[in-house]
């Protein structure tokens, strides 16, 4: 980032919170982690555009959970952005110290996708802390993209800025797609002056609409909300197996509180067959023999895999996640040597 490109960090910060409809007497806790990381920076300077009174937590790492939850609770807090992730393991710790958050109203969400069953479940726990209504507002974007896109309300799609990048959808021979056809999202960014990339190749994979958008009347142009990832298009075992739809189904359990998937090598012999092991932490009371068999049975019937099941305590596999000490959670571990 260059001192210009600094400032169209913050005009994208400006029409964010513009497009979410924060109020100009809000008061944000940033919870995104806190170093080169679009998520923080992008939140810094769109609360600095707004001129919006916030505390910059630095997440998990720096000011610690409880201290977090101290200030939503003691700034009586409107807005809380974070990971998606780490927002569940916040709220989550909130209910069990019946904290109170009768103000907070708004949840935005970065750098990592946001299934529809974790935030069915975020709202759930967000009414045990006397939060009524929450909004969840979801982002999207990449570190060479330089800037968030956001969108309006819940499903609608990321609105793009068309005076500052150019965004394609295309197929695997690079063509480009017409507007609603699935395919690779392609970047080129057109008013910045630190590294410009021209045609990058993201790797997510979504369609663009350019209609005008139903539920707040913008005409630029927005990308889809469903996005899967090809990096977690894996080869185990010799097969193609999409691991975008795990995000959905482990997030979708009632009785899941929180899981990794690991992908590795049989006696870490990197000549052995592949092995993969599921982790998770089921809630309190939930049956175990029955969701591990539940779970077994969805394996073998989507990707034809039976992974070993693993029971962890919740501190440890937050641990594993990196949830308090990474930049995002670390949900899928592909071990086996390259």
């Amino acid at each position: 980032y260059t001192a210009y490109d600094l400032e169209k960090l913050k005009q994208a910060g400006d029409r964010l919170f513009s497009i979410f409809k924060i109020p100009e007497d809000a008061v944000v806790v940033n919870a995104f982690p806190y170093a080169p990381h679009l998520a923080f920076w992008q939140t810094f300077y769109g609360i600095r555009s707004k001129n919006i009174r916030a505390l910059q937590t630095g997440g998990g790492k720096i000011l610690g959970t409880e201290r977090i939850l101290d200030a939503l609770e003691n700034m009586q807090a409107t807005v809380l952005a974070a990971m998606p992730g780490y927002a569940y393991h916040l709220i989550s710790k909130a209910v069990e110290g019946k904290r109170n958050f009768e103000n907070l109203k708004y949840v935005i969400f970065g750098g990592e996708r946001i299934p529809q069953g974790l935030r069915k479940k975020i709202k759930s726990l967000l009414q045990k802390v006397n939060c009524k209504d929450p909004i969840i507002i979801g982002t999207y974007a990449f570190t060479e993209g330089k800037v968030a896109w956001g969108e309006c309300c819940e499903g609608s799609g990321y609105h793009l800025y068309p005076d500052t990048e150019y965004i394609e959808i295309v197929d695997e021979k690079g063509r480009q797609l017409p507007p609603g056809d699935r395919g690779e999202v392609v970047y080129t960014g057109l008013d910045f002056r630190g590294s410009v990339l021209i045609r990058y190749k993201t790797g997510d994979i979504s369609s663009i609409h350019t209609e005008k958008c139903k539920h707040c009347g913008s005409t630029v142009p927005r990308i889809d909300a469903n996005i899967e990832r090809s990096s977690d298009i894996k080869k185990i075992k010799g097969n193609l197996v999409n691991l975008n739809e795990l995000h959905k189904t482990m997030a979708e359990h009632k009785d899941i509180n929180e899981w990794q998937l690991e992908i590795g090598k049989k006696n870490d012999d990197p000549y052995e067959m592949d092995e993969v092991t599921l982790f998770i932490n089921p809630i309190k009371d939930a049956n175990t023999d029955a969701l591990q068999k539940l779970i077994l049975h969805h394996f073998h019937n989507q990707w034809e895999l039976t992974p070993k099941i693993q029971i962890l305590k919740k501190e440890e596999l937050i641990k594993k996640l990196g949830m308090e000490t990474e930049l995002k959670e670390k949900r899928i571990v592909d071990k086996r040597p390259k």
